[in-house]
């Protein structure tokens, strides 16, 4: 099949055909935050994203690990702190399954009951599939620049997804660029200021799938992990690393 020129895929992604993809993710994320101070005004929080994954043999959530070094770093200097998944609180120090520095990812448990809670459900394709450099990739997350304080002790956090195409892929990282005059706005959807990802780090890249018929799908293809603002450049960890149980090849 013959690739779409510049202007053909940026009609593609104003329409509805991008829309549906990024509708695609974002039932899987969820923000991850808790408090790193509290002030008069209320607590001063902070967020990553995580998501979900059902495979063969466990269903577990999935983040950044810098994220929970963060949460357990806070944790260490103030002991009540109290990390939460959406609304919900959450336990995430004692429901951890493999965490570790390399790759930047770590898995941890949750429950069918704690899903339908968030009104959220798991990635079900297994097992993940690492794009390939300038095909189609999908993204979402929580962007901390999105974050609003609604009440005192009640926050907004919103949802931020992009199409894209993987720049390059190595043995442990996915590589997207943005190019701004490229950029179209979907759904509403404009990128973070400056595309400043902080809080996404986290989230699901999604491998696009195209058949030789023109059918598409889509694959888990890595968990968002740094993004350079000054040089809008996105990286994520490759999810082939997840194994079936839930540990992380090192």
């Amino acid at each position: 099949m013959k690739a779409p020129t510049v202007e053909e895929a940026k009609k593609l992604a104003a329409g509805p055909y991008a829309e549906q993809l990024l509708w695609v993710l974002f039932a899987y994320a969820v923000p991850l935050s808790w408090a790193t101070a509290v002030t008069s005004g209320g607590p001063v929080v902070t967020n990553g994203t995580a998501f979900f994954l059902q495979t063969p043999r466990t269903l577990m959530g999935i983040t950044a690990a810098h994220v929970v070094t963060a949460h357990l770093r806070q944790k260490e200097i103030t002991p009540h702190t109290v990390c939460h998944l959406g609304d919900i609180e959450f336990d995430l120090a004692e429901a951890l399954i493999d965490h570790g520095d390399r790759p930047d990812i770590t898995t941890f448990r949750v429950t069918e009951k704690l899903l339908a809670n968030l009104k959220k459900q798991p990635i079900t394709g297994w097992p993940p599939t690492v794009p390939t450099p300038g095909k189609g990739i999908l993204y979402a997350g929580y962007p901390g620049l999105q974050r609003q304080q609604v009440e005192r002790r009640e926050f907004s956090f919103g949802l931020y997804g992009a199409n894209n195409v993987a720049h390059s892929v190595d043995g442990e990282k996915i590589t997207a660029m943005v190019h701004h005059d490229r950029v179209v706005s979907t759904i509403g959807q404009k990128p973070p200021p400056e595309y400043d990802i902080g809080g996404m780090s986290g989230g699901p890249l999604a491998t696009i799938i195209e058949s030789p018929t023109g059918l598409i799908s889509w694959r888990l293809g890595g968990v968002i992990s740094q993004g350079l603002t000054m040089a809008d450049i996105l990286y994520a960890a490759r999810a082939d690393a997840i194994q079936d149980d839930g540990c992380v090849r090192r």
